[in-house]
């Protein structure tokens, strides 16, 4: 009935929260396949309007925690970097 990507671990925003105009969606399993250079060149035409509150990073930090998608050196990658901005408390990452 979903498709390819409805096993997903996904984030939905809804419009009009965080500066979203349009219902928006987070896909953490899809892979992206993008050179460093695209990536970057890409960052430039955005426009950062706001931060998300702690409590919608975390469920999104957990979501990235469950994906089988993500390298655990990758998931140890995000921890360290949400708590160098102060998110703490967060479940290290581990293989299971």
């Amino acid at each position: 009935m979903g498709g390819p990507r409805e096993k997903h671990n996904i984030y939905k925003f809804k419009a009009g929260t965080f500066g979203f105009i349009k219902d928006s969606i987070l896909d953490i399993d899809f892979l992206y396949n993008l050179k460093k250079e695209d990536l970057y060149r890409g960052l430039k035409g955005i426009e950062k309007i706001c931060c998300l509150p702690e409590t919608e990073s975390k469920e999104i930090y957990n979501l990235i925690l469950k994906s089988k998608s993500i390298s655990l050196k990758i998931k140890k990658d995000i921890y360290t970097s949400y708590n160098h901005a102060g998110i703490t408390g967060l479940k290290r990452p581990s293989r299971k």
